[in-house]
């Protein structure tokens, strides 16, 4: 019986080596049928540029690195002040602020504030700067407590009610009580406006919500 079961094993044990044997085949057969035809790039890829007659001397040159600080001021010119570049048909200032076109000066419509329990909040101005449009807000608190702000609940909106997304920069999130103006600004992208001419933003002190500051129909520059 032991015998039987021995043979039986070795029996099994051969059957399944045959078996691995010929799928090993066959996997290997149709991976080379799968690659047939892909060839191993060139080691100089400026052969294929018909650059072969570069100068030796360049090549013994150790090549140069750019830093990542370099590349990252480079990106945010590009983003934030392509509408400065030289030789570009464009009204806006290097800080991004508007010129005067002689025989159509209008009367800028900045600031507006707004005040609530002896705070102010102030747009000092808005403009275009690349894909972005930035608002110069500041807070001033003239109460006899400090106010405290969370900018993640601001609330911008267009004429239809529609929620707009900002990023707040620069504002301080607790403000003191000794009527000093404090500065920041509040970029919203350009592609949420669409056809909006106004914007109205809203801001109210946190926890308790007691101050409720609103200015409405802010006009938004060409």
């Amino acid at each position: 019986m032991k015998i039987l079961s021995l043979v039986l094993a070795l029996f099994l044990l051969l059957i399944m080596g045959i078996s691995g044997s010929i799928s090993a085949k066959i996997a290997y057969e149709l991976g080379q049928e799968a690659i047939k035809g892909v060839k191993q790039p060139e080691s100089n890829p400026l052969k294929k540029l018909g650059l072969n007659n570069v100068n030796n001397n360049n090549n013994n040159q150790k090549s140069k690195f750019i830093s990542e600080k370099e590349i990252l001021v480079k990106v945010y010119d590009f983003v934030y002040y392509e509408g400065n570049i030289p030789g570009k048909d464009n009204n806006n200032n290097e800080d991004g602020s508007f010129i005067s076109i002689p025989g159509e000066e209008e009367k800028s419509p900045f600031p507006v504030s707004t005040t609530d329990e002896n705070v102010v909040m102030t747009v000092e101005r808005m403009t275009r700067q690349g894909g972005a449009l930035l608002l110069d807000l500041s807070l001033t608190n003239k109460s006899t407590e400090k106010v405290e702000f969370l900018y993640s609940f601001m609330d911008i909106r267009d004429p239809q009610n529609r929620a707009l997304s900002g990023i707040t920069d620069g504002l301080p999130r607790q403000i003191p009580p000794n009527g000093q103006a404090y500065s920041g600004t509040v970029r919203i992208p350009i592609s949420l406006l669409e056809t909006s001419e106004k914007i109205s933003l809203s801001l109210t002190d946190y926890p308790s919500q007691e101050v409720n500051l609103t200015i409405m129909d802010i006009p938004i520059p060409e």
